[in-house]
């Protein structure tokens, strides 16, 4: 597929690409990360290398470089998903119904952007 996005280049094969990539790898990579923001993969002299799934790999899928460590373990575990406090807490969501579901998606896309280089200074 990325070779027929360089072949032609277009943004419906780019689009074609991203959604791909964040539906064939985004589940795994997400559950890598966050074993990897708990525990380290590599010895202490190559602590750089522990950077790079958190810095250049999530960049590949979009995510801002550092916001998945400052979220889950600077702001998740310290604040217990506590609302309001945790910008992810599903607290305030009725948990069983997909409108509920959509609030709190929105509210994060929207909030994490804003609220969570605050919150990490």
């Amino acid at each position: 597929l990325m070779a027929l996005f360089c072949v032609y280049p277009s943004h419906i094969a780019g689009l074609g690409f991203l959604v791909f990539r964040l539906l064939g790898f985004a589940e795994r990579f997400m559950l890598t990360l966050h074993v990897v923001s708990h525990r380290r993969l590599f010895k202490p002299q190559y602590w750089y290398l522990n950077k790079f799934p958190e810095t250049v790999l999530a960049f590949s899928l979009g995510m801002p470089p550092g916001f998945y460590y400052i979220h889950h373990v600077m702001m998740h575990h310290c604040e217990n998903n506590v609302f309001p406090y945790d910008i992810s807490s599903t607290m305030p969501h009725q948990r069983d119904q997909q409108s509920e579901l959509l609030k709190y998606i929105s509210k994060y896309f929207t909030h994490a952007v804003f609220y969570l280089p605050y919150y990490a200074f």
